[in-house]
């Protein structure tokens, strides 16, 4: 059995689960696509690229399927939760399709792909129900972890109750809801007793978490109940929303325990107007005061937001806005997305004001260079300093490789080090800083 999971961290950890009820089932997983004989593709169609890079796995796995009788091939997560009959129709080789709430029961779903003679062809599977998501899982969920031992991602809440009139998540994971308190709080500790140094906290918007139970501080006693956790770890919030920030968030990040000092917050855009036509329900003029009270209160918090550019109605004065942002208050981390049309969003049907793909393309060029020098400055304030590093493994070259507190993993820079000794071990060490690029560190072990 092969999984190809893609997407981001929440696809992931969906993934891992599925992984989970397969181990259980009794199927072997391997990484080499000669070897299995099931290959599931755990799909994201977030945006056009997402797509066409799920489409292009799919017709490897096809080209693989077609390899030999034997084989079968599961497409699952957004895309078949999204759009199933339009892969049954492309993509007739698939042997099954799995919504998102089927990812807990695949196991159930593939037993008679696993039954069926190995020398037949493909039996009929009739698509799996893909209803509206309402899957969550908890601390009794079986599931395999996939990222480096030393850290580890947490779903505490999935779904969105947002309307950004250009995202299509709300359609395909659902609406919001929250996990139990107790089942979070039991999930991490289990992670930190299996030797896992980072928690990751994930969601669709983080900030909106237990706002579906009518909590308006969730989120808050959530961490102040995994603050009581016992052991030399690190707490990291991902995935935020501006319009959920608090002032008492902010005083939580400023770091002295398990929270680190770390934000991620998209943004999107600053232009008032794009904005509004964005649907963000913030406005040019409060995106600006949290900014600067961010910055106030914690100045040393290191903060990552997205852009999207080419939306409809951004002109060029819009789009400088965002660019002399970025100059002037120098976000650590910066993701830049063009606008992608999303069928079903109500962006999708905007004729005003539209951006050629190319000016898209080059404004966002212009941001990404842009921030390339930011973020070439501030690393190179840090040579010279000591930091501590949560250690994920090693190179091709025999160097050690991790993180500061500033750096998410998979979308921020590394740190890459010498030292003697087992760092693995030591799980979060002391490295001096001697050198950086753009992204990323290089040093040597205190």
């Amino acid at each position: 059995m092969l999984l190809v999971s893609l997407g981001c961290a929440k696809n992931l950890v969906d993934t891992e689960v599925m992984c989970g009820s397969l181990a259980g089932g009794g199927y072997v997983l391997t990484n080499l696509p000669e070897s299995a004989d099931i290959m599931v593709v755990n799909t994201c169609c977030f945006i056009a690229d997402a797509r066409r890079e799920s489409e292009s796995r799919i017709l490897q796995a096809v080209e693989w399927r077609r390899a030999s009788s034997r084989r079968r091939l599961v497409v699952a997560g957004c895309w078949p939760q999204r759009e199933g009959d339009v892969l049954r129709s492309r993509f007739p080789e698939i042997d099954c399709l799995l919504g998102l709430n089927d990812v807990p029961r695949i196991a159930i779903h593939l037993a008679r792909l696993r039954g069926a003679p190995k020398s037949a062809p493909a039996p009929e599977i009739k698509p799996a129900s893909i209803s509206d998501a309402e899957y969550l899982y908890d601390h009794n969920t079986p599931r395999l972890q996939l990222t480096a031992p030393t850290y580890a991602y947490v779903k505490i809440a999935e779904g969105c109750n947002h309307r950004c009139r250009f995202c299509a998540i709300p359609r395909i994971r659902g609406r919001l809801r929250s996990r139990a308190p107790a089942s979070v709080v039991e999930e991490c500790r289990m992670l930190l007793n299996n030797g896992v140094r980072e928690l990751n906290f994930i969601g669709q918007d983080t900030t909106a978490y237990g706002r579906d139970r009518g909590e308006s501080d969730g989120l808050l006693r959530l961490l102040d109940r995994c603050e009581e956790l016992g052991g030399d770890f690190w707490l990291r919030l991902l995935y935020t929303h501006p319009r959920h920030l608090t002032d008492g968030l902010l005083e939580r990040l400023r770091g002295g325990g398990h929270l680190l000092p770390y934000l991620d917050l998209p943004l999107q855009h600053i232009d008032d107007h794009v904005l509004h036509r964005m649907g963000r329900g913030m406005g040019e003029r409060a995106t600006r005061q949290w900014l600067e009270k961010i910055r106030r209160i914690c100045p040393e918090l290191a903060v990552r937001t997205t852009f999207i550019v080419g939306y409809p109605g951004e002109t060029e004065a819009a789009f400088v806005k965002v660019l002399e942002l970025l100059r002037t208050y120098r976000f650590n981390h910066v993701g830049v997305f063009t606008f992608s049309p999303e069928p079903g969003t109500a962006a999708a049907t905007d004729s005003e004001g539209l951006v050629e793909p190319a000016v898209a393309e080059s404004r966002k060029d212009l941001l990404l260079t842009e921030q390339q020098s930011v973020s070439a400055a501030i690393n190179r304030q840090r040579v010279g300093s000591l930091t501590a590093v949560l250690v994920e493994g090693r190179t091709s070259e025999g160097q050690w490789h991790g993180r500061t507190v500033r750096d998410a993993p998979d979308v921020d820079g590394r740190v890459t080090f010498t030292g003697r000794g087992d760092c693995m071990k030591a799980g979060i060490v002391k490295v001096k800083i001697t050198g950086s690029d753009e992204y990323d560190l290089t040093g040597e072990l205190s």
